[in-house]
């Protein structure tokens, strides 16, 4: 089970790390609200990032439904480097552009408090959907999701712990710019950052590199770190709104 459980342990030590660091303003609703944003950003985001690949899959997977998962995993097999680059690149980049427009519209109005608990709902909110990932393999018995080592739950811990601290200082970053006039700035930057570790991420899907997976985690937490000790003091210095009554 630890293919279920290493996930959501990674994505609750992101809310273990900032209360370390003496954030205490943790708000449900944002923290719901942050959940909902990954949710629609995931609705959004899978069905454009498949297009490359249905463009070219489709008529053979609706000649053959039950096939579907075998067609496209041979056909990504069939694909030159140079493709799979391409395909690594939409994927990433479409997923920066989806996750940082959504963060942007939902959170453009809040303080860095407020952002700073969308970040954190947003991280543990895409831990539990790879726990729950993990847990519809282990019970369809696929290879891969059981009688893996130990170190590899431990890397899977650190990349959603990496992941969710990610999301907690881009959207703190984007605050942080749309207060200082430089909203399109802050954005370009975030999809930027975001769309070369997802690229780096889906590359590695691709292909397998062990190379590929290092440089990935290591960008993700030196991102989701640098961003996050950046700005986590703008969340805590700021001051309570004092009530109308």
């Amino acid at each position: 089970m630890l293919v279920v459980i290493a996930p959501i342990i990674g994505g609750l030590a992101s809310i273990v790390f900032v209360r370390i660091l003496g954030f205490r303003k943790f708000t449900g609703g944002e923290i719901v609200l942050g959940a909902v944003v990954f949710i629609v950003s995931l609705i959004v985001q899978q069905p454009i990032q498949q297009l490359p690949i249905l463009a070219r899959t489709l008529p053979a997977i609706l000649s053959n439904p039950a096939m579907a998962q075998t067609i496209i995993r041979e056909f990504l097999k069939s694909l030159d480097l140079y493709t799979l680059v391409l395909i690594a690149l939409w994927f990433g980049f479409i997923a920066g552009l989806v996750q940082t427009g959504f963060k942007y519209i939902f959170a453009r109005n809040k303080k860095y408090s407020d952002a700073l608990n969308i970040g954190l709902g947003f991280g543990v909110a895409e831990a539990f959907y790879v726990a729950i990932a993990g847990f519809i393999l282990l019970a369809t018995g696929l290879t891969g999701a059981s009688g893996a080592p130990l170190h590899a739950h431990a890397l899977s811990a650190i990349e959603r712990f990496s992941a969710s601290l990610f999301h907690v200082g881009s959207i703190l970053l984007l605050i942080h710019a749309i207060k200082q006039d430089r909203r399109y700035m802050g954005f370009a930057i975030v999809v930027a950052v975001h769309g070369t570790i997802d690229t780096l991420a889906s590359l590695t899907q691709l292909t397998g590199n062990p190379t590929l997976l290092a440089l990935t985690e290591i960008l993700a937490l030196v991102a989701g770190l640098t961003m996050t000790l950046k700005l986590y003091r703008k969340a805590i210095e700021e001051p309570e709104e004092k009530p109308l009554w």
